[in-house]
């Protein structure tokens, strides 16, 4: 099958660094469960509305940085889960909202090698780029993402998914998903028993 992996948050963990970066940054320690919305700006980390912000803006002004990004260390059990697809036979696609260009595509592609993934597309898609209308050009089975909007897209542009599309749980998402379009994954082991027990082609 073909398989489609957004890259931050499903397989890189981004807060974890944003963490180190605030600590060493204004020397406030700052929890995964803190980032309670996508968007960095609209949660809310210390009570000093002045701090908060300008917490706020730091983490904004690195989290798009192509530099920061692939200092952030990858989960191990997705590494983990990537290896067993690939050596099953399946496709491995990234698709990430990261910003678009060669240099930075080949920064994000050595990033996943050094952490052992081999894989057959890297697609950079930009900010506010449409992932869907990628996903259907990749024929993709599967996809999965940490952001319910982008998997909307995905439905939008195609309504049959071979092994369908999942939100990977993060606490910006933790809400309700509409279960008729998407399935909740809360671990790589979850994503693997879906998949299936063999994980065939």
């Amino acid at each position: 099958m073909k398989l489609g992996f957004d890259i931050d948050g499903v397989v890189n963990d981004l807060d974890s660094r944003l963490i180190k970066f605030v600590k060493d940054t204004y020397n406030v320690q700052l929890k995964s469960e803190d980032f309670k919305n996508y968007w960095i700006e609209k949660s809310t980390y210390v009570d000093d509305p002045e701090l908060n912000k300008t917490i706020a803006d730091g983490m904004i002004s690195v989290v798009g940085d192509i530099d920061f990004q692939v200092t952030a260390k990858p989960y191990k059990e997705a590494i983990r889960g990537l290896r067993i697809l690939k050596k099953a036979g399946h496709t491995l696609h990234f698709l990430t909202n990261r910003t678009i260009g060669k240099e930075n595509e080949y920064k994000t592609g050595k990033w996943l090698r050094q952490s052992g993934v081999r894989f057959d597309s890297l697609n950079h898609c930009g900010l506010n780029g449409m992932k869907g209308m990628l996903g259907r050009s990749l024929h993709l089975d599967f996809y999965v993402d940490d952001h319910e909007p982008h998997l909307e897209t995905m439905y939008k542009y195609k309504k049959r998914w071979t092994k369908g599309l999942g939100l990977f749980t993060q606490p910006w998402n933790i809400d309700n998903i509409d279960g008729s379009k998407f399935v909740r994954f809360n671990n790589w082991d979850e994503i693997l028993r879906h998949l299936g027990p063999h994980y065939k082609r």
